[in-house]
């Protein structure tokens, strides 16, 4: 047909200007012709398949079939070494008269290992032929679990992401480890890089940071920290302020913990409260606010790994309008912080954490006055790698980038306005996105504040802000005249420096995401745990990321390597029980955010544990044994009283929030001791009156 056609173009061109070209004519159509002539039928399978685990195939048809359209219904087959794997009737016209040429085959499954070869026929004409490699459906959860032993062995994140991701790509390869290593590099990092909103959620981090960076070196966060001390007279309101102080420095974990803990230490060792405590407050505090929050340092990181794998999966719902709804389902640090308050106000303690408190009391003589001029560590400290961390009160050897200008006024309100401007601008963004996309279908739901949201790209929303909260701090320094032109954009730079190590952590989950999930790890993980209870599942993720957060001592690091685990198991066994999977997933994405952060509470190993100590000038040895037993206790009532009975269906988030409140108080009454309180004798007391240094052994104890 295409060659009957050129020639009656051709006959056309009767004149002498028109036979001139006839030669550039006949190339073109003869071109044309060749790329119609090539056009055939693509059957596109994966780059791996794991042996007796079912996988899926597309497949593509060209416009015509031997010059005419496709029948409205064409069998389709597979076969492979004579045995049909699958057989389906590809429907070519829908009733609205559209044609379709994209299909995607019913699930596959090839038994054996090695190549297999995979024969497509339509209407029992041979049209296409593929091979595809199997392996055993265990060797796919080797890169996730090498990753884990070299996190665990070498307390290396970046170093045990590459190489989980260097492992799946050595099978994807043809186990070619040069070939591996430089399409980590080239192709799946790339890929994962300018994926749907990752450049975005790049930007909004590093934004953010610089933010951070401005308002902490014209010394905003300092002057927000200074308005709290003011109305700190007794231990009560010094806690109360400590806890307070760290709730409103939500933006970032290390600044609450910096902040807070050089700002009240002076008045809380003047106090008689315990370095113990302290870094408990601070510690847990900001370790738990920053995780979700809805601006945070942590939001961009978090969204990122949703978004990704909601995409991959073809889930419903926008990344971070599914962040907010994993909040009361987010158990452990929102009664880890609701813990505080409780034995704050209480004035009640109990276990190790008791006998320090007894302990700084009773050493109240040697306290210092709040007159006395206490020196600190600068509010934001340099980067840790240029810290000398050979004792834990150890100062940088020059002041850094972040640290507030001296003789310059700290001004509260130079905090509070570029994290109120971040604030409002991502609210406004959501609102005015949504209604844009609503306003651009042609069917839109009604206008309600749900649908608007949910409509809304969160992504953009969160970039737009973020930029509008750098600009108002930089003109904030500058108007003021708390910065120079140089010096606001080396902060702005040093904030963003902060951060960084967060950011290639997030793009190297990314990449292991993207290429466990081309071998296959979560279909044969789901496989396994096929008779598993999906109102279980929460409640093992939730255990799972508290046991690797507390053995990496990282949140971001757990997050990356469970993300592309948990979320594909979790849709694929919702998918089999009634009620759909979104409820089940979120609960999932909900068990990983919350589990991860149990290590960064609790664990010796992380940067939060590290810098809480040597804020609060407490050992890290004493913060651990007397933390460890409230994380402990918050960890399980979090798992017993919300996690498990919410993942079962029982009642919702807020209710398990509630009764596990309810629980923690019940706790701290009966077991939790007031300060002053002589300590009980116990039935043996071998030793144990070196707990408590106010009180005195009887005559004729050991």
């Amino acid at each position: 047909r295409v060659h009957g056609d050129t020639r009656r173009i051709l006959a056309t061109l009767s004149n002498a200007r028109a036979r001139a070209m006839r030669p550039i004519v006949l190339a073109v159509l003869l071109i044309a012709a060749g790329a119609c002539a090539q056009q055939s039928v693509v059957l596109t399978l994966p780059p791996l398949a794991l042996s007796g685990i079912s996988f899926t195939a597309s497949l593509s048809l060209p416009p015509y079939n031997n010059s005419e359209f496709w029948p409205a219904n064409v069998s389709a087959r597979v076969v492979s070494g004579g045995n049909v794997m699958a057989v389906a009737t590809l429907q070519t016209v829908l009733a609205n008269g559209t044609r379709v040429l994209a299909f995607t085959l019913p699930k596959l499954t090839i038994h054996g290992l090695g190549r297999s070869r995979l024969d497509l026929f339509l209407d029992d004409v041979l049209v296409a032929s593929e091979s595809v490699r199997a392996i055993p459906g265990w060797v796919s959860v080797l890169p996730p679990l090498l990753t884990v032993v070299v996190a665990i062995g070498l307390r290396q994140v970046i170093i045990a992401l590459f190489a989980g991701a260097w492992l799946a790509s050595f099978l994807l390869n043809d186990l070619n480890p040069g070939a591996a290593l430089l399409r980590v590099v080239d192709t799946y990092m790339v890929a994962a890089f300018t994926a749907a909103s990752h450049p975005q959620i790049i930007l909004f981090t590093m934004f953010l940071g610089g933010c951070i960076g401005v308002t902490a070196r014209m010394g905003g966060t300092a002057g927000l920290a200074a308005v709290v001390t003011k109305v700190t007279s007794s231990p009560l309101s010094a806690k109360i302020a400590t806890l307070a102080m760290g709730l409103a420095i939500f933006f970032d974990d290390y600044s609450s913990i910096l902040i807070t803990g050089n700002t009240m230490r002076p008045i809380v060792q003047a106090l008689r409260i315990s370095p113990a405590k302290f870094a408990l407050l601070i510690h847990a505090t900001g370790a738990s606010i920053a995780s979700f929050a809805p601006v945070s340092s942590w939001v961009g990181v978090e969204i990122g790994y949703i978004g990704t794998q909601y995409h991959q999966l073809g889930l419903s719902g926008d990344s971070y309008v599914v962040f907010l709804q994993t909040i009361p389902y987010r158990f452990f640090p929102l009664l880890m912080i609701a813990f505080l308050w409780i034995i704050t106000l209480a004035g009640r303690d109990f276990g190790p954490m008791l006998a320090a408190e007894r302990a700084a009391a009773a050493a109240g003589a040697g306290a210092l006055p709040i007159s006395v001029e206490h020196e600190r560590m600068p509010l934001i400290p340099t980067p840790l790698f240029e810290m000398d961390f050979g004792s834990l009160d150890a100062k940088p050897k020059e002041s850094g980038p972040l640290d507030p200008v001296v003789g310059k006024p700290h001004r509260w309100f130079n905090a509070a306005l570029p994290f109120s401007v971040i604030i409002l601008a991502t609210c406004a963004g959501l609102y005015i996105d949504g209604r844009e996309t609503l306003g651009g279908m042609s069917n839109p739901p009604r206008a309600t504040l749900v649908n608007i949201v949910s409509n809304a790209n969160s992504v953009n929303a969160l970039l737009w802000a973020s930029l509008f909260g750098s600009l108002t701090a930089g003109l904030l320094a500058l108007v003021q005249r708390l910065l120079s032109l140089s010096d606001m954009m080396s902060s702005w730079v040093a904030g963003i420096k902060e951060i960084l190590e967060a950011i290639i952590i997030l793009l190297l989950a990314w990449t292991l995401g993207l290429v466990i999930y081309g071998i296959g790890t979560a279909a044969f993980l789901a496989q396994i745990c096929d008779g598993v209870p999906i109102g279980v599942l929460p409640l093992l993720v939730t255990i799972t990321a508290c046991v690797m957060s507390y053995a990496t001592g990282t949140a971001f690091g757990t997050m990356g390597i469970l993300f592309p685990l948990v979320v594909p198991l979790a849709a694929s066994l919702a998918a089999k029980h009634s009620g759909g999977a979104h409820n089940a997933v979120l609960q999932s994405v909900a068990a990983v955010l919350s589990g991860a952060i149990f290590g960064n509470t609790c664990s010796a190993i992380a940067d939060n544990t590290i810098l809480a100590c040597m804020a609060s000038g407490c050992e890290i040895t004493e913060h651990v044994t007397t933390m460890t037993l409230y994380v402990g206790i918050v960890a399980a009532v979090s798992m017993l009283a919300g996690t498990l009975p919410c993942g079962m269906g029982l009642y919702p988030g807020w209710a398990g929030l509630l009764i596990g409140a309810a629980a923690l108080v019940a706790i701290v009454l009966v077991f939790g001791r007031p300060h002053d309180e002589p300590p009980r004798r116990p039935r043996s007391h071998h030793n144990i009156y070196s707990y408590f240094p106010s009180a005195s052994a009887p005559e004729g104890t050991n």
